[in-house]
């Protein structure tokens, strides 16, 4: 599997559990479930994104929330 990059991977992953949840769990029917995911790259930044479904619509939408330094 080649993906462009790997925070590609991580949404494409990220979308496919969204999708899986609100389709076939009965607790998330309408839609409502959010998956926040987070890359974290060699130079120990961490780049957040969340991951969710709008009613009526098949497409994840996956805002970037923002780019983090970690402190060691």
């Amino acid at each position: 599997m080649v993906f462009g990059s790997y925070p590609d991977a991580l949404q494409l992953t990220g979308a496919t559990i969204v999708r899986f949840a609100n389709t076939f769990l009965d607790a998330f029917k309408t839609k409502d479930f959010v998956l926040i995911a987070i890359f974290i790259w060699d130079d120990s930044k961490a780049t957040r994104y969340a991951l969710f479904q709008q009613q009526n619509d098949q497409t994840v939408c996956c805002p970037l929330y923002t780019n983090l330094a970690l402190e060691s």
